[in-house]
């Protein structure tokens, strides 16, 4: 959860950022290429939506008995997730591709020459699509979630909340919104790869 607070706190800065970078706000147009201001919104945008699924998957992970502190809390279905072979495929397909995407949307809004960003990191960002989970794979994975995962405690009332089975279909379909995410802000990049 520390490092979903600390891309909080660098999604707020990349914000208020975008608010300067806008160049309707210039005095005067320069000589040097223009700011490349929509892939920076479009991808503050997207980032905006993987920081909610982020803290989605967190919510749907971590049981919610009303503890106070975040160290003592307890996870009813995060061992069974993590546990299959397609999630951990999924983890570490998805471990470095974070911070491969964020280099490559660095380098293409600073590239100013009219010619395309050559790049190897730029080969990984257009395999990012995929990184996704397969329609068989997913079904893999709920029946699994289904097998191994408790039924509702019956001293609980009838919440989702308090339903494993629910949270664990939300924490499945938020890992694929944050790759879907990921895929969206490459192919931001690479339509701006022309620059």
């Amino acid at each position: 959860m520390a490092k979903g607070l600390e891309s909080e706190r660098h999604l707020c800065e990349a914000k208020t950022l975008m608010a300067e970078a806008d160049p309707q706000v210039q005095l005067a147009q320069c000589w040097g290429a223009p700011f490349k201001y929509r892939l920076y919104s479009a991808s503050v945008e997207k980032m905006s939506l993987l920081q909610s699924d982020f803290n989605m998957l967190w919510t749907a992970c971590v049981d919610q008995d009303g503890v106070a502190d975040a160290a003592e809390r307890t996870s009813l279905i995060l061992k069974p997730l993590a546990e299959h072979p397609e999630i951990q495929d999924l983890t570490h397909r998805l471990e470095g591709l974070a911070m491969k995407v964020l280099q490559v949307l660095c380098q293409t809004l600073r590239h100013t020459s009219e010619m395309p960003l050559k790049s190897d990191v730029m080969k990984e960002v257009e395999k990012v699509s995929d990184c996704g989970i397969s329609e068989d794979e997913r079904e893999r994975l709920y029946r699994h979630l289904t097998d191994n995962l408790p039924a509702m405690p019956s001293d609980r009332p009838m919440c989702l909340v308090h339903d494993p089975h629910a949270r664990g279909v939300v924490a499945i379909r938020s890992l694929e919104n944050l790759v879907k995410h990921f895929e969206d802000i490459s192919s931001l990049i690479i339509g701006e790869d022309i620059f």
